[in-house]
């Protein structure tokens, strides 16, 4: 979850439109083609306008961005309603064309519509705050450096959207699961199915919870569940050991690092005392800069990444790089995180904050937190951040376990540390009608676009019988610790990239 957390990308403007006029329904504002491979869809573009905050007198307007690829089909069965994570932006035309060949066969049968979540992307406002005050690879040093600047930010980024009369506490999980369902009263829908992914899966589970009548099936890909947002340390140090096992096992890396949990639990120790000199690019100007990394912001960059089974595949080289005082590959993936966080995304932080944790979670969180590798570092920054941001949380009412007679379609990935099998298996136990398939091997983000599942999700979508499968996976290769390595395994690994020693 966490590398989707802190991966958010900024959406080009919408696109010219290449057609429009009587054939374009409201409420959308023009038409263009989207391309999906070798096919063309027709995608409409428009925004909606919803309350700020609902029950609120005198609350201002805001709009909701969507993109709907029009079905193909003569007489279009019910839509589909896709709800990526972050909280996610998918109408962009780059993202649109991106996210258009996992529903190329689904446009065979139904529309599927795709939304930008309050306050991202292309909904207007934006709250992706571009700050020359922001400095995101101050996040990666120590941990209170890096809270008080996460801090810093939010309040200043409170004051500035105020300003205009926006107010960023009502950027909260539960507003966006109501504006889902003005988007669907709005085009003109009846029941729709959804299909969410790693937060997008929380966001679907919420909006079933609201408007259970609205929701024919749903599918849930990299489930996280009501209370599963801020997960327990000993859940990561799980997650490691597991790829730990893996290492061990690889012939290229299990013999230069056979027990991977102490090699990184040793290096963390002496990033406390001393942390790792590094340079990244100011993604605002492009100048190098001069940061430090500590042993906080390496716990941030390993979680971002756990769930990952492309990047797990140099954990153990970049640990040892570390180890020899080598900061190269640590630049490699500070870099593309300070990239990503170009502007501090509020709606992120405060969507994520809303959510919070129930009591007994968060108990978990604290006694459990010394002794893990990880601490508290997936937290990131709440429950403080959000009531620096205004936002109320959600409460345990909504946090609460999901029930519902609905079809639903759980997909998971064994690898995948951000939201795992395990977290589907509770949320499956409120849906009596419900399968799961599990891809072995598989990551966070590998399980959305794998044939096999896009193949179970077309067919359990066109309501044609599903079971619980297993499926096996190809064992990932890893990078030798030190020396020569492959650059296919990782682009890290490319010509590009020469390991050099801190002065």
């Amino acid at each position: 979850m966490i590398r989707h957390v802190v991966a958010l990308l900024a959406s080009a403007p919408f696109p010219a439109a290449v057609s429009a006029g009587a054939d374009t329904p409201p409420p959308f504002s023009f038409t263009r083609e989207v391309r999906a491979g070798e096919r063309t869809f027709l995608a409409d573009f428009g925004r909606i306008a919803v309350p700020e905050r609902r029950g609120r007198d005198g609350s201002p307007g805001i709009e909701i961005a969507v993109c709907r690829l029009r079905s193909t089909a003569e007489k279009p069965g019910p839509p589909l309603f896709f709800l990526p994570g972050l909280p996610g932006t998918a109408t962009s035309l780059r993202e649109s064309e991106a996210f258009a060949p996992l529903f190329a066969r689904i446009l065979e049968r139904c529309d599927v519509v795709l939304l930008d979540q309050r306050g991202t992307g292309e909904s207007r406002p934006n709250l992706d705050w571009d700050s020359p005050d922001w400095k995101p690879w101050l996040l990666y040093g120590g941990e209170a450096a890096a809270t008080a600047h996460a801090l810093d930010s939010a309040r200043a980024a409170r004051a500035h959207f105020a300003k205009p009369g926006f107010d960023t506490g009502a950027y909260d999980a539960l507003e966006s699961a109501d504006d889902v369902d003005a988007v669907r009263r709005a085009i003109g829908y009846g029941r729709a199915d959804l299909m969410g992914h790693s937060s997008g899966s929380h966001l679907a589970l919420t909006v079933l919870r609201r408007h259970p009548d609205a929701v024919r099936r749903l599918v849930s890909v990299g489930t996280a569940g009501p209370d599963d947002l801020m997960k327990p340390p000993s859940e990561s140090d799980a997650a490691l050991a597991r790829v730990a096992r893996l290492v061990r096992e690889d012939p290229a890396a299990g013999k230069g690092m056979p027990d991977l949990a102490g090699s990184l639990r040793a290096l963390l120790e002496k990033l406390e005392k001393e942390p790792q000199p590094v340079r990244v690019a100011d993604p605002r100007t492009g100048e190098s800069v001069e940061t430090a990394l500590g042993a906080f912001g390496l716990r941030l960059l390993l979680l971002q990444d756990l769930g990952d089974e492309t990047d797990l595949t140099v954990f153990p080289r970049l640990v040892r790089s570390l180890e020899n005082r080598d900061p190269a590959l640590a630049e490699w993936f500070l870099g593309k995180r300070v990239r990503q966080l170009r502007r501090f995304p509020v709606a992120l932080f405060a969507s994520r904050a809303s959510i919070g944790a129930s009591k007994g979670v968060l108990k978990r969180i604290e006694s459990e937190a010394p002794g893990s590798l990880f601490g508290t570092a997936r937290l990131l920054f709440c429950p403080a951040i959000g009531a620096a941001l205004g936002v109320r949380d959600v409460g345990d009412e909504a946090r609460s376990a999901v029930k519902s007679d609905v079809p639903a379609l759980f997909v998971s990935g064994t690898l995948d540390a951000h939201t795992p099998p395990d977290q589907a298996e509770r949320v499956r136990a409120g849906f009596p009608n419900s399968v799961h398939l599990v891809l072995e091997d598989l990551g966070h983000d590998s399980i959305l676009f794998d044939e096999r599942a896009r193949e179970r999700i077309v067919a359990f979508l066109a309501g044609k019988p599903a079971q619980d499968e297993r499926l096996a996976g190809t064992r990932l290769r890893f990078a030798p610790v030190e020396g020569a390595a492959d650059p296919s395994i990782h682009p890290s690994l490319s010509t590009g990239f020469a390991p050099r020693n801190a002065k």
